[in-house]
């Protein structure tokens, strides 16, 4: 049985990661949702005060939430443990519960731009993901590749801007858009993405546990979508 730990000082790199990547992407997509909305009644003109001051109000909130998204982060980093014997590989992470994959049941395992491993068992929803930043990092991939060889990194994870630039071409087309057809596809794609991302995110093994409270902002954001929707197609 071998087992592998991250690396003491390794959260360095990801706080920063966090700090000069997602958080600065995170106030870009609320400032251009905000614009979106500003737009939306392209017939009057935009009140850039109210809009102005709801941004604040919200970059605020994001960055306490921020702040405490890296803390749990750090606690998930430094209790993460991978155990690889003969059968099972087994990890172990803060806020989680313990994942264990049958070696035989690995369907895929590569390797991330990032440096991050990823394991992926027979169920889409187990998977093991494993920070860049372990011990005896070459050891590591020798015992992976001894139980399935490496494949080539998904497409849409290679190249990860495609998602984000997409929503946001999405988010552009139905909040601009006066066309109700438009609206009405845009809109629908809108609500497929959501509620598939939310389906796998409960789902996924290797993400934390969601708070339920987190549904109403969910609601909240299907009531938007559909409200418009409604409005451009019986009013368009």
């Amino acid at each position: 049985m071998y087992t592998f730990k991250t690396k003491p000082d390794g959260f360095r790199q990801i706080r920063r990661t966090m700090i000069f990547r997602d958080f600065p992407l995170l106030l870009l997509t609320l400032i251009y949702a905000m614009l979106m909305v500003g737009f939306e009644k392209s017939e009057r003109p935009i009140n850039w005060y109210p809009i102005g001051t709801i941004a604040i109000i919200m970059a605020v909130i994001i960055t306490f939430v921020f702040i405490k998204i890296i803390t749990r982060q750090r606690h998930i980093y430094e209790e993460f443990v991978l155990t690889i014997d003969e059968n099972v590989i087994t990890r172990e992470q803060y806020y989680s519960d313990t994942l264990t994959i049958a070696t035989h049941e690995v369907r895929k395992i590569y390797k991330k731009s990032n440096g991050s491993l990823v394991i992926e068992g027979a169920d889409v929803s187990e998977k093991i993901i494993i920070p860049p930043q372990m011990e005896e990092p070459e050891k590591l991939e020798y015992k992976l590749a001894g139980i399935k060889s490496f494949s080539q990194i998904p497409f849409l994870e290679k190249y990860w801007l495609i998602s984000p630039l997409t929503v946001l071409g999405l988010m552009s087309v139905f909040f601009i858009a006066t066309n109700k057809w438009l609206v009405g596809v845009s809109g629908l794609i809108f609500l497929g993405l959501h509620g598939y991302s939310l389906f796998s995110s409960y789902r996924h093994k290797n993400i934390a546990y969601i708070p339920k409270s987190s549904i109403f902002l969910t609601l909240y954001i299907v009531f938007i979508i559909v409200r418009k929707m409604y409005l451009a197609i019986t009013c368009g």
